[in-house]
């Protein structure tokens, strides 16, 4: 067996995967604790914890048969106690504990029975939710409603198990040192030292010990871990490596250097431009004037079509732009239906083929936004563009987009205003707090379904109220009578971030009273197809057409990708629910050398034919 080390330059402040969904967390837990299923190589679906499972004809209830000697260990290796199905409830009930600010309970109480009223405390009575331990190795959920995608959900970490007891113990301490954690994964850790290292070792007892290949995993903290990264790698004190942009170019012209350069696998972030229906800059921006002229279709039009994708990508992929280009919000190969992918289906599939940037179409809805917002706006507009100091490719990506955009439509039309904005708080100042024109905005799945990508644009979540508020798009809001309920919710009464209550959402903002917007409706209807998968994932794609047809966002690229230097076998490791995951290590194999170029391609090549075979044959 081989070492694996790595580092880092973002730290996670805990290991708590019940309340932590950052990426910092989940990489390493992952290694850590086993949940009932997971995915192998090729990302088909295995046994995990789980045995065995039924589901009742109505897509209510899973019933889980779950293995038996399967113990959790303390960081030392000593055996704590055996894995039960009261494990998996304990952690439900932690999620579902409003008390315990888990960023993830809403996926929970979305899909687990009476799981909503119980974290908004509208029943207190634990035993009435939906997930059940009727004995040691049984394990029962019961669903609000079928949910298709609900068994891959499983391999998150919200639904991950604890052991209830030790839980107590720790209090609020738990998983945050590697005393306070306990294991039932492939690794256990053996030393967590925040802004330093974190050091995972084999568990000698793991149930699935014959396929680890890899005995040791560090972890080590470095502030310019992006920049030093790659020349760890050359001097082999790393086994993988991230390289950035800024090297990754000089790289590719060095003989030597260029053999060790290969994909990271695409993900499931999705970056689009999304338009401020509600901007909450200052007054030397003049915000109402864009709160107007935002509300005109034509006006969004002409940014549609006057922004260069192809341009403006050479930031961040001047190789393969076409790789990471986005004509969809959601991104290619996260799924499909009846062997169509998602992206392809009749709605979306106009978008998904071609380019927006069309200069000529740009100026014909300039001339028609300029004739319906005359006496209305005083032009040239301004644009306030803000942007992240910590990322350099989005410093340089904003002034290219300044200088198209301006180039384009015409200075007599817009004034793009570059607002640079320090990374500390950036989305809560920056996104939450309104202070932009337009922005980039990221997503990315908590789940394989298209529902997961729409909560940011939807008016009943609350994220969807820290995004561009995509509902208040006054063009598109229908009138609408809402239950007591809704009502209740939307009336609701906010906080500050100085703990001064704000108005009501309805008195703040009263043009939405009675309103719903169509892109609601549209997904509200989506999602109530729960057993027709196909009819689900067309209306879906009809709501997200409606969003990009009407210029209420503007789809840009596949983010979180990039290039990686690495001495392991990059299909070698279990992957996630997505797709494959370059920082993924349970299940990798490293190599004696990176492989060549000529390597990947045939590796590659190998391994997607027999993705293929294996998928068609679960």
């Amino acid at each position: 067996m081989k070492e694996y080390t790595t580092v880092y330059d973002t730290e996670t402040t805990t290991l708590n995967y019940l309340v932590s969904s950052l990426s910092e967390t989940r990489e390493v837990v992952y290694n850590l604790v086993e949940g009932l299923v997971d995915f192998d190589k090729y990302g088909v679906m295995v046994p995990s914890i789980a045995d065995s499972w039924e589901v009742s004809p109505d897509g209510l209830r899973y019933t889980f048969k779950l293995k038996e000697g399967i113990y959790w260990y303390t960081n030392t290796g000593e055996q704590y106690a055996e894995v039960t199905a009261q494990d998996f409830v304990d952690g439900v009930k932690y999620v579902l504990n409003v008390d315990n600010e888990s960023t993830m309970s809403n996926i929970v109480y979305e899909v687990i029975r009476s799981g909503e009223p119980y974290y908004n405390k509208e029943i207190t009575d634990f035993n009435e939710v939906g997930i059940k331990a009727p004995d040691k190795y049984t394990l029962v959920y019961t669903l609000e409603k079928p949910t298709p995608y609900f068994l891959r959900m499983l391999s998150y970490v919200c639904f991950l198990p604890v052991n209830g007891q030790f839980l107590e113990e720790a209090g609020d301490q738990f998983a945050s040192t590697a005393e306070t954690m306990l294991y039932n994964g492939a690794y256990v850790m053996e030393t967590f030292e925040p802004q330093n290292v974190k050091v995972l070792t084999l568990n000698e007892n793991f149930w699935d010990k014959d396929k680890m290949r890899i005995s040791k995993i560090t972890y080590r903290y470095n502030k310019e871990a992006s920049s030093l990264a790659p020349e760890l790698f050359l001097r082999r004190e790393v086994t993988e490596a991230d390289i950035t942009l800024d090297i990754v170019e000089s790289w590719l012209k060095d003989p030597e250097k260029k053999g060790f350069v290969q994909p990271k696998p695409s993900t499931t972030f999705s970056t689009y431009l999304g338009f401020n229906f509600d901007p909450l800059y200052e007054d030397e921006y003049k915000p109402n004037d864009w709160r107007t002229a935002v509300n005109n279709e034509n006006f969004r039009k002409s940014f549609f079509h006057a922004f260069d994708k192809n341009a403006a990508i050479l930031t961040v992929e001047p190789n393969n732009p076409e790789n990471v280009l986005l004509g969809t919000i959601i991104p290619r190969n996260f799924v499909s239906v009846n062997g169509i992918d998602y992206t392809q289906l009749e709605p979306l599939k106009k978008f998904s083929s071609t380019s927006s940037y069309n200069e000529k179409l740009a100026l014909e809805y300039k001339d028609k936004a300029m004739r319906e917002l005359k006496g209305k706006v005083d032009f040239p507009i301004t644009v306030v563009w803000p942007y992240n100091t910590s990322a350099n490719d989005w410093a340089k990506r904003s002034q290219v987009v300044e200088q198209q955009l301006e180039r384009t439509l015409g200075t007599d039309y817009i004034d793009v205003v570059i607002v640079p904005y320090p990374p500390s708080g950036f989305n809560s100042t920056v996104r939450s707090g309104g202070k932009y024109s337009i922005m980039e905005m990221t997503w990315g799945a908590d789940y394989p379904d298209p529902a997961t990508f729409t909560d940011v644009f939807v008016r009943s979540t609350d994220i969807g109220w820290s995004y561009n508020k995509a509902f208040m798009a006054l063009d598109y809001l229908q009138d609408w009578k809402y239950t007591e309920v809704e009502k209740a919710k939307f009336d609701e009464r906010g906080v500050d971030k100085d703990g001064v209550e704000t108005l009501s959402k309805n008195e703040k903002y009263p043009q939405l009273k009675d309103k719903k917007a169509t892109y609601d409706i549209m997904v509200e209807k989506a999602k109530d197809e729960l057993l027709d998968l196909e009819k689900r994932y067309n209306l879906f794609a009809e709501a997200e057409a409606f969003l990009i047809d009407h210029a209420i966002v503007i789809p840009f690229f596949n983010s979180r990708g990039g290039y990686i230097a690495s001495y392991c076998d990059p299909f070698s490791a279990y992957t996630t629910q997505f797709n494959r995951d370059a920082h993924k290590v349970k299940g990798k194999i490293i190599l004696d050398k990176p492989m060549t170029p000529e390597e990947y391609k045939a590796a590659e090549e190998r391994y997607n034919t027999e993705k293929v075979e294996a998928l068609n044959q679960q």
